[in-house]
């Protein structure tokens, strides 16, 4: 991961991995039931990481770990509609 992001930055990607990871193992409909979630705010969670990890995209832009993961959380938005 880049230097130049800041802790808190680093500690959200590292986050959204994480989740990205349990979300394709649970399938993501059931990982929104288990979380509470309705299928709406769920697309909010993903919209809002998505405008995070375009950021990161901006100051590292040749991290391909970054632009898989963009792609994992697009075609989930996408799946969503």
């Amino acid at each position: 991961m880049a230097k130049d992001f800041t802790p808190f930055v680093q500690f959200v990607i590292i986050g959204l991995y994480q989740l990205t990871l349990s979300i394709n193992l649970k399938g993501g409909e059931r990982m929104v039931a288990d979380m509470g979630m309705t299928n709406k705010q769920f697309q909010g969670f993903i919209r809002l990481a998505l405008e995070l990890i375009d950021k990161a995209l901006i100051k590292s832009p040749d991290n391909d770990e970054l632009q898989k993961l963009k792609d994992i959380f697009q075609s989930m938005l996408e799946d969503g509609n």
